[in-house]
């Protein structure tokens, strides 16, 4: 399954996991209104030096790396802004 075919990034939210809650977990919600599917990705960002790919050139519409950055500071490569 590709996350590409899927027309609409529904939910953007950062996590903190783990027991002490140091660890950071990106999850995205997409939405395929044509095949009527939802799917969920999830990444772990790391600890010391948080970084995921960014889906920018996926879905141009959303700029929630910027604010991701800004609040947990995740670096998310790739990401224009």
């Amino acid at each position: 399954m590709s996350i590409s075919a899927r027309d609409y990034l529904e939910h953007f939210v950062v996590a903190a996991r783990g027991r002490r809650r140091n660890t950071l977990r990106v999850v995205v919600n997409l939405l395929s209104l044509s095949k009527k599917e939802r799917v969920r990705v999830r990444v772990q960002a790391g600890n010391d030096a948080p970084e995921v790919d960014s889906l920018f050139e996926l879905y141009p519409g959303r700029s929630d790396g910027a604010r991701a950055f800004d609040l947990f500071g995740i670096l998310f490569t790739n990401h224009p802004i």
